[in-house]
């Protein structure tokens, strides 16, 4: 029920009649409708760049797949394996693809550049047969890392960028995984900065919007969750919990204009118990169900 404090006897119904206008008049939440960016992790598919176990990050010893880099193991020139100090050969391997770099001891090792025959090729250091030091790869379909590599693992700082430059990663990869602090941009404009975990975005991050908004806050699994804030340039802002990218349990909205709302939210719309102020007008107190308040 609402308390009016500043209306007369009766006043009660009329006033709870307004607010409930205005309530329906205004957005139910502030970020409803607007699009989220997923994330690379859930996209990206690099030859080259090879998918680890889950329980890599779980405290579970490795369990690791064969790298894009393995195939030729063991697959040299018959030269090089006397070689021990490093020496330029270039090497056609059985698969077809080319090798034009230094080896040593049997092994691609050193400076040096492979082309495979599906377009996807490598520039850069390796170690006993695998990239390790800087390298940059290329697949065939225009994507591109370039970074540090370790043990023909994309492991370090670098960056990716992909589906022709619609979307660029710069961050910390961890045995092909973005896991670290990174930065994510979008051809529309969109920029996420902040934390990933295992692919995806997760810890404290900040995205920002074509249009001026901002999100600051929580994410995990690229949902923004728990504490977070978000504003537009316009003066609407929202500060409170999140969960599945919306407003969802306690908050506090405010409209460009001073009106507030402090109270629960459900996914968006108000829901629950919540105090409703505006500037020049009575303190409303009661109870919202799905967005509209409750007579």
């Amino acid at each position: 029920r609402l308390a009016s404090p500043s209306s007369g006897a009766g006043g009660g119904r009329s006033d709870n009649a307004t607010a409930k206008q205005d309530d329906e008049e205004s957005e139910d939440g502030p970020f409803e409708g607007r699009a989220i960016k997923f994330g690379l992790a859930e996209t990206v598919e690099v030859p080259g760049l090879s998918n680890t176990a889950t329980s890599l990050f779980d405290g579970a010893p490795p369990k690791l797949t064969k790298t894009y880099f393995d195939a030729e193991l063991g697959e040299g020139p018959p030269s090089s394996r006397e070689i021990t100090a490093r020496s330029h050969i270039k090497h056609k391997f059985r698969s077809g693809s080319i090798y034009d770099g230094q080896w040593a001891r049997g092994l691609r090792d050193g400076i040096g550049r492979q082309r495979w025959t599906d377009g996807t090729e490598f520039v850069g250091e390796w170690i006993r047969g695998r990239p390790s030091g800087k390298g940059q790869l290329t697949s065939k379909s225009g994507d591109i890392y370039t970074g540090q590599w370790v043990n023909g693992r994309a492991h370090g700082w670098g960056i990716y960028s992909f589906q022709h430059g619609s979307a660029e990663y710069c961050g910390e990869f961890r045995c092909d995984i973005r896991e670290g602090f990174g930065v994510e941009r979008w051809g529309d404009g969109s920029v996420y900065e902040g934390e990933f975990r295992r692919g995806e975005k997760a810890g404290f991050g900040t995205n920002r919007w074509p249009d001026g908004a901002i999100y600051n806050g929580g994410w995990k699994a690229n949902h923004m969750i728990g504490q977070g804030s978000f504003e537009v340039p316009s003066g609407l802002s929202y500060q409170g919990q999140w969960d599945e990218s919306a407003p969802h349990g306690i908050g506090r909205y405010r409209w460009a204009g001073g009106k507030t709302y402090e109270g629960h939210y459900r996914y968006d719309k108000k829901h629950g118990f919540g105090v409703l102020q505006e500037p020049g007008k009575p303190t409303f107190t009661g109870e919202w169900v799905e967005g509209r308040l409750k007579a």
